[in-house]
């Protein structure tokens, strides 16, 4: 499928499935978000596109930026991400790993019906039939062990887990080096699951000295966004 927006521009995408189809050509039913990200980056930036799903927003923002690492866990979404980035001749601006990003390195249950179900997830609120074992990674050791790059965005959309990864990421969120973009998708009903909230968040993200230009629900879904204040 080849998918064109006069603002996006045209990419590739396989869809194997009339929901995958679907989503894809609706963006992810998140056009709006995807213009929001691209008009905010710029040419040098490193992004960290966690939970990026068969790659939508790693794929429209590759040709705008330095680089994109992307994580996506589940090994059947995975291999529709690479295939995508082939597809689009972007193999070596965006990398794919096949892990999760948490607070911990770690093996987990993720739940997960594939890409013609719900979006995966670490919490169990009963949407999903199945469920794997995967690995997770935190932000910090990816940084400090694994001489990752510094990303100076961090995209999140991990259903709930968003509390796990930025406390997974305190080192660098605490220092000199941090992102100077946040995009976080909040799922205050899977935050639950974590004894968390859509304000712990936002609380987090103001101690962390961003300043939060958007902040507005979708559904039952709260998109935010924050730039660095120094």
């Amino acid at each position: 499928v080849i998918i064109e927006n006069y603002f996006l521009g045209h990419r590739k995408f396989y869809c194997s499935s009339r929901v995958e189809f679907f989503r894809t050509a609706n963006y992810g039913n998140e056009e709006t978000f995807l213009g929001a990200f691209n008009y905010l980056i710029a040419e040098k930036d490193i992004i960290y596109d966690i939970g990026a799903s068969i790659g939508i927003v790693s794929i429209y923002s590759a040709p705008y930026v330095k680089r994109v690492l992307a994580f996506e866990p589940d090994n059947e979404i995975f291999s529709k991400l690479e295939r995508n980035i082939a597809l689009n001749g972007y193999e070596n601006i965006v990398h794919p790993y096949n892990f999760g990003i948490s607070d911990s390195e770690d093996e987990v249950s993720l739940n997960s019906d594939g890409v013609d179900g719900y979006s995966p997830s670490l919490s169990n609120l009963n949407r999903h039939s199945k469920s794997k074992e995967i690995k997770v990674k935190s932000i910090d050791y990816l940084i400090e062990e694994m001489d990752f790059p510094l990303p100076t965005v961090l995209k999140i959309d991990i259903e709930g887990a968003e509390i796990l990864a930025l406390r997974g990421a305190n080192n660098l969120l605490s220092s000199s080096d941090k992102p100077r973009l946040l995009f976080i998708e909040v799922h205050p009903t899977f935050l639950e699951d974590y004894g968390s909230s859509s304000e712990e968040i936002k609380e987090l993200v103001l101690n962390y000295n961003y300043k939060i230009i958007t902040f507005s629900k979708r559904d039952d879904q709260v998109h935010l966004t924050a730039i660095r204040n120094d």
